[in-house]
Parts: C-alpha cells; structure tokens; sequence
C-alpha cells in the first residue's frame, strides 16, 4: 500500500462486535525511511446483561378497588341490619309488654 508521506489521524469507525467505539484521534506519521509502525487500541468490553429468568406469576392481580367496595358494601349491610334489629327489639318491648 502506497499511502503518500505525511501526518495523519486514524479513528474508529466500526469497532468490534461486543465493544465500545473510542472517540480517540491518533496521531500517525508517514515518512520516507518506510518503517512500519503498529498501532494497539484498546476498547472497553461493552458488558453482558445479566441472565434472568422469567419467574412465574404467584401474585393475585384482582382489582383491589373492586374489593374494597366489596368490603365496604358488606361492612355497611351488616351495620344496618345490626341497627334494625336492635329497633325491632325496642318496638317488641315498648309494644310487647
């Protein structure tokens, strides 16, 4: 490869599968003695996302609103039925006796 003598800047332009691209800029120059020179750049290891499992459902996914009124419902159907028959003992012996 003929490259014309000169100062260069070399970049990644596509880093490995599995790597981070580096936005450093390295500096190179070409001279007529034609020695070669290696470069050595070092990306970082984009890191595994860890395995997890899909666990199963063990919750209840019921509406916690609808048992709430529920709940609400029945408590107030038992106080009023407490209060009528409490009046119905109050009429049977003011009436009864």
């Amino acid at each position: 490869m003929n490259i014309p003598y000169g100062e260069y800047e070399i970049r990644e332009i596509d880093p490995p599968k599995g790597y981070r691209k580096t936005d450093e800029v390295f500096k190179v120059s070409v001279r007529e003695n034609g020695e070669v020179i290696t470069l050595d750049i070092e990306n970082d290891k984009i890191p595994k996302k860890p395995f997890i499992p899909s666990l199963p459902k063990t919750g209840d996914e019921s509406n916690m609103m609808l048992w709430a009124v529920v709940m609400g419902a029945s408590a107030a159907a038992l106080v009023s039925l407490g209060i009528a028959g409490k009046r119905r003992k109050m009429k049977e012996k003011t009436h009864g006796a």
